[in-house]
């Protein structure tokens, strides 16, 4: 497990002043939702909705920022300056390897955090 993961995801848990009980919720809520983000990225990406794949970036951005994902919403933002800047983002292939490298590593950043949030108890 990512030592530096943790400790970034726990100093933003911290900045919002959350009690143990608040900052277990908090990562809960975001365990327990984020995947379907990462899925419905996926299947915009897949069926070339340009605007959903903005959209639902926009939303993990937001989502993996909240609890200190650092490195996922730096990709998140670099993400939606790809889309932003392509003529045609829905068939650039940069586009869709960004997109699947931001998917594969957050999901591996969420299965840390969760093995992570299992041994809290």
């Amino acid at each position: 497990m990512s030592v530096p993961l943790i400790e970034s995801v726990r100093a933003r848990l911290q900045d919002f002043g959350l009690d143990p009980m608040g900052a277990r919720m908090v990562v809960g809520v975001f365990l327990e939702q984020t995947p379907a983000y990462l899925d419905a990225l996926e299947r915009a990406l897949a069926d070339g909705r340009v605007d959903e794949l903005r959209r639902w970036c926009h939303t993990l951005q937001g989502a993996v920022a909240n609890v200190g994902l650092t490195a996922s919403a730096s990709r998140c933002r670099e993400l939606q300056g790809a889309v932003k800047a392509s003529a045609a983002p829905a068939t650039d292939e940069d586009v869709a390897r960004m997109t699947m490298t931001l998917v594969e590593e957050t999901r591996a950043e969420i299965d840390a955090l969760r093995r992570w949030y299992s041994q809290r108890g």
